[in-house]
């Protein structure tokens, strides 16, 4: 059986085929157009080899994404699938800070309102049970102090967006996340 995704094809039967020991693996996926992708595997083994979770795109939402799967699934194996450098559009978002949420507009549905693109994007039980103060909860109660600027843009106290990024990988390498590009 194959997947495919944009750019690139995933050999499912690679993965379940092979006998791999109960460890962290990094993957590198070549596309038809010789591209390298870098994969992030959280605790693949071999004996649940048929529950994988294909993440594509190692930006925040992607590696959040994988972080949640594993927080409740902890034996489902978790890949992370990113063309460049996973977290690099976080490193330079808002000036190298991270602007990682807004502080001032807590209400979900007057948020999804002001939302530039339509509030339709924002829809969905996601939105609904993880919004602003969720995201501010989830890295305070992982020691990264935030503040709220006038305007409502929340960043790490360190104005360092290395903060986030720092704090996103080690809470996927606290679940058997290992990376390699």
């Amino acid at each position: 059986m194959n997947t495919c995704f944009p750019r690139f094809l995933l050999h499912t039967e690679f993965l379940s085929n092979i006998s791999l020991p109960p460890t962290n693996h990094a993957f590198f996926l070549f596309s038809n157009r010789r591209r390298r992708y870098c994969a992030i595997a959280l605790s693949l083994s071999a004996k649940s080899a048929k529950e994988t979770l294909v993440v594509v795109g190692g930006g925040a939402a992607g590696i959040y994404g994988a972080i949640r799967a594993k927080t409740v699934a902890p034996n489902l194996n978790v890949i992370v699938i990113e063309k460049g450098k996973p977290l690099s559009k976080v490193k330079i978002s808002g000036g190298g800070r991270c602007n990682v949420t807004n502080g001032n507009c807590t209400d979900n549905v007057v948020l999804a309102g002001n939302y530039p693109r339509g509030n339709k994007e924002l829809r969905g039980s996601f939105f609904d049970t993880h919004g602003p103060v969720d995201t501010m909860s989830w890295f305070s109660d992982r020691g990264v102090e935030l503040k709220t600027e006038l305007d409502g843009r929340v960043f790490p106290v360190t104005d360092s967006s290395s903060t986030i990024i720092d704090c996103l990988l080690s809470d996927a390498r606290r679940r058997g996340g290992r990376y390699s590009c």
